[in-house]
């Protein structure tokens, strides 16, 4: 999540950490759509960063926002559904662990 962040113009910005959760979604990120994930994340960060607009954007959901407000969740459209997925993925884990606590209750 943090290869994600757009806090200090994203400083913590990780291509190959944002692919390789790519890879954890076989279902959304075919081998094709993975190759056009790295280009567009190549262009991403450049757009992004040279955008004014995006600049107070602190964590994950003022990214989304911003993406969707600018219309570039269009453009980056698997970025856009990664960044969605990474959204999803704390409330996702937290559920399976609570079905594992109660089946160890059990």
């Amino acid at each position: 999540m943090v290869a994600f962040e757009s806090s200090d113009s994203f400083a913590f910005y990780d291509k190959e950490r944002l692919i390789k959760l790519a890879k954890f979604y076989p279902r959304d990120f075919t081998s094709t759509n993975l190759v056009q994930l790295f280009l567009q994340l190549n262009i991403f960060i450049v757009d992004v960063c040279n955008d004014t607009r995006f600049r107070k954007a602190k964590n994950l959901r003022d990214l989304s926002l911003k993406l969707v407000e600018t219309n570039k969740h269009n453009r980056f459209k698997l970025v856009y559904l990664l960044l969605k997925l990474l959204l999803i993925l704390p409330i996702a884990t937290t559920s399976v662990e609570r079905v594992f606590s109660t089946v160890n209750h059990m």
